[in-house]
């Protein structure tokens, strides 16, 4: 993946054809600022020894990429993103640390919630003079 930072990098031809010429399957390039052309984003698969435009999906890799706006690194902007077949973003480290903390969290207050019905059910066969500790 090519980023553009200036007109100069030779990014829709010169890179373009030497990736191709040592065999690169899939070559995409993310203009945000227009450099190049008025699209921002170029995807392309090589087919027989050469680059085609493409969509953006790589079977050989199971991965896109799309575009999205959002904060990244405390700074909003729009940001190409890798993604699956159906368009769901492939979430940043940062991304998947906090689903895992946030489902830690579930899970806790889950457990928290069956320990209180646990020691309220207790207290109530107590009250009944069982004792639930007992066989």
């Amino acid at each position: 993946m090519k980023v553009v930072a200036n007109r100069i990098g030779g990014e829709l031809t010169t890179k373009l054809t030497g990736y191709a010429r040592i065999g690169v399957t899939s070559y995409v390039v993310w203009d945000p600022f227009l450099f190049l052309s008025d699209q921002k984003l170029h995807c392309f698969a090589l087919e027989r020894g050469k680059y085609a435009p493409c969509e953006p999906w790589f079977p050989q890799i199971e991965l896109g990429v799309k575009v999205w706006a959002g904060t990244f690194g405390d700074i909003e902007a729009t940001y190409l993103r890798w993604c699956d077949h159906d368009g769901n973003l492939i979430p940043t480290g940062a991304e998947w640390a906090a689903a895992q903390s946030e489902r830690f969290d579930l899970e806790k207050q889950r457990a928290d919630l069956e320990k209180l019905r646990a020691d309220t059910l207790a207290a109530k066969l107590r009250s009944l003079g069982i004792d639930p500790d007992k066989p």
